[in-house]
């Protein structure tokens, strides 16, 4: 029972954060809306049979007890050899096969299509349980969830979410449903509103769309890796992604050591070992590994590739494998649709909406820091998806660095000329929110949104103009809150990491590092000696 009530509450808050406050009443709303969300749930193989067997527990796919460690025992000393000898062969051959037995029960077959009985354990019946209105066709809550399985296609799904959105419809007694996408679920939207139009959508909402390309995909998939070091230091600075690392490596020395040594190799002219030795064994390894590590895991899902952007395309299908390969030939026509249909088509698609009535807001977040040795990382992103890809082709300068021009397109802390963004009297930038944050302050926004019947848009409320910036504060209560603010030439750099990208202070920070390890080896040492010592004078006793 008190797992059951943790759910239900959990439901509500996630809920509130997205949608308006459920004690409004619903005078204050139009229409019901749809929420689809991106990958997140446990799912299962089997379902409903004795056999019933999870595969991905909500985070990750499970990993066979101690399978990690041993590969790693394995595979670490095989690299090592590798690059001393320069023959990558035997070592390619073991890595490119070291994630099937992860995630064999997890990926579609190579048509992209999962076996029967797979997915989430709710999906299968949900439809048949929107049901929950009273006689005046008053419906019990404003936001209806998708359930959908997250490795399929979002053409596919799309056909789901049209059954979802008559169903809604009979139940609510509505004509019209509201739209919204966050993250990956933006893909089902777009591929919906490609497919059947808005004819029966009165709003649309997009929260950080990857439907246009997601950076921490399309960089892997496509072997674009570069290791920049502002990204470093602004990595460091953060201490979620600290944490992170935390867990990891426990020790804070050897940490340190790392990450200096990193940063001192991708500042410091002439040492630049990312550009003249990492990136030219990444060059020999990568298509001998690509293809089997990334079509044995997520690669293999259909959904994964409408989320790797336009400029990585090609070059991920030709280093995954897919290209030519009549084994995916399918598979192939199966992204290509998305690819093709709706994502080089996001601008057209959702100006034929609005034509037809629909109200849209896009909301794109920035002001994190993505894995640093990532290509994209060095552009304004939300830890995931780049502001370009997220607002449709916005223009961003280099963080640290500032686009040209002036007035009211470009963002107060000079990072963005929102001119070019696919929809920009549609677009909305909240800078310091990350990919997966979603905060209370979203509430208020998100109610003018989608009951403006179609004619807000990023001059229409004072409170809401096209730059934001999301601060925490302090209630009367005492109790911490969020809220969006205007973005004011002050407000813009109030959370800005230090960033110097200067040799000198780089090579200061890893001698100051290298500094303290030499000690701790003298202190280890000396406690060695020390302890000889004592047990030759018998001032210490043996240890047993």
């Amino acid at each position: 029972m008190k797992k059951i009530l943790a759910l239900l509450l959990a439901a509500v808050l996630t809920l509130g954060l997205v949608v308006p406050s459920f004690a409004d009443g619903p005078g204050l709303y139009r229409y019901p809306s749809i929420y689809v969300k991106g990958k997140i749930g446990t799912l299962y193989n089997d379902i409903g049979t004795p056999e019933q067997k999870m595969i991905y527990d909500g985070d990750r796919v499970p990993a066979p007890d101690g399978y990690i460690e041993e590969a790693v025992k394995e595979l670490v000393p095989m690299f090592i050899q590798a690059m001393l000898t320069d023959d990558y062969d035997e070592w390619a051959q073991k890595m490119s096969t070291v994630l099937e037995p992860i995630y064999k029960d997890f990926i579609p077959d190579k048509n992209g299509k999962v076996r029967p009985n797979s997915g989430k354990l709710e999906q299968l019946d949900y439809i048949d349980r929107l049901t929950d209105v009273d006689p005046n066709h008053n419906y019990w809550r404003y936001s209806y969830d998708l359930i959908w399985d997250w490795r399929l296609s979002p053409m596919d799904v799309a056909d789901q979410l049209r059954a979802q959105v008559e169903k809604v419809k009979e139940v609510t007694g509505k004509e019209k449903v509201n739209l919204i996408g966050r993250c990956e679920g933006c893909c089902v939207i777009m591929a919906y509103l490609y497919k059947y139009g808005a004819e029966d959508i009165g709003a649309t909402v997009l929260l950080s769309p990857s439907s246009n390309g997601v950076a921490l995909i399309s960089d892997v998939f496509a072997g674009d890796f570069h290791l920049d070091g502002n990204a470093v230091t602004r990595y460091m600075e953060d201490g979620e992604y600290m944490s992170e690392l935390d867990k990891i490596i426990e020790d804070e020395l050897v940490r340190r050591v790392i990450l200096d040594t990193l940063r001192l190799m991708a500042v410091t002219p002439g040492i630049d070992l990312t550009d003249r030795f990492v990136n030219s064994v990444f060059d020999k390894i990568l298509p001998m590994v690509m293809p089997g590590l990334v079509m044995s895991s997520y690669g293999a899902c259909a959904s994964y590739w409408a989320m790797v952007d336009d400029a990585h395309y090609e070059t991920a299908k030709q280093l995954c494998g897919l290209t030519g390969n009549p084994e995916y030939a399918n598979f192939v026509k199966l992204i290509d649709d998305y690819h093709d249909n709706v994502q080089l088509r996001h601008v057209e698609i959702l100006e034929a909406c609005k034509a037809q009535g629909m109200g849209l807001g896009i909301i794109v977040k920035y002001g994190d820091q993505m894995l640093p040795f990532l290509a994209d990382s060095v552009y304004p992103n939300d830890n995931t998806v780049t502001v370009g890809q997220a607002s449709f082709g916005a223009t961003t300068a280099k963080i640290g660095e500032k686009v040209k021009g002036e007035g009211e397109f470009i963002s107060p802390d000079g990072l963005i000329d929102a001119s070019t963004a696919g929809l920009p009297e549609n677009t909305w930038f909240v800078k310091y929110l990350s990919h997966d944050q979603w905060e209370q302050g979203i509430g208020p926004w998100g109610r003018a949104l989608w009951t403006s019947e179609g004619t807000m848009t990023v001059g229409s409320d004072p409170l809401y103009p096209r730059f934001l910036v999301f601060e925490t504060y302090v209630r009367e209560d005492g109790k911490e809150d969020g809220r969006f603010v205007p973005m004011t030439e002050e407000n813009a750099f109030e959370h800005e990491p230090v960033v110097d990208n200067d040799p000198g202070t780089a090579l200061n920070s890893f001698i100051a590092t290298f500094r303290t390890v030499i000690q701790r080896i003298i202190d280890f040492v000396k406690g060695i000696i020390e302890g000889i010592v004592g047990h030759a004078k018998g001032t210490v006793p043996p240890v047993e």
